[in-house]
């Protein structure tokens, strides 16, 4: 995660491809590989891993945040919505604090991009979404709002 954090992308793709060898084929670890491998120039490469870990568990964090976060970048304005929609719903506050807030700023982006037609109701989700999380409400209020209103 450092060397990843530190733009040391194939470095950290090593990694973590030993770590599956020792640890097997943790979701985490993919999530990494994808985040790696989509840095490094394969986003075919990345979005097939991020598949994987996601059928491996449909719920994880760590790739829900990734594929979210990779879809936005690949200006895939819609399905990064929906996967930071996801990643809102089963996220554990206490546990994943950094990729929260991180994923707060993204969607606010995604929102900003969405397309016409919806942009109105994704900006006003979005800006209960920070009000909420603002009153320290997110399980209860934020996620709920995001899930009435699908976008």
């Amino acid at each position: 995660t450092t060397r990843l954090k530190q733009n040391r992308y194939e470095d950290a793709n090593a990694a973590y491809t030993k770590a599956l060898t020792e640890y097997g084929r943790k979701p985490n670890l993919i999530a990494g590989i994808a985040a790696c491998q989509y840095r490094m120039g394969n986003p075919k490469h990345a979005f097939d891993y991020l598949k994987e870990a996601l059928s491996d568990n449909p719920l994880n964090p760590v790739a829900l945040y990734n594929m979210a976060v990779l879809k936005k970048e690949s200006n895939e304005i819609v399905e990064a919505a929906n996967y930071f929609i996801l990643f809102f719903d089963v996220v554990d506050v206490n546990l994943y604090k950094t990729q929260l807030e991180n994923a707060q700023k993204h969607f606010a982006e995604v929102c900003a991009k969405y397309p016409a037609a919806n942009k109105e109701e994704a900006r006003v989700i979005y800006n209960n979404a920070v009000n909420y999380y603002k009153q320290n409400k997110l399980k209860e209020s934020f996620i709920l709002e995001i899930k009435i209103k699908k976008i």
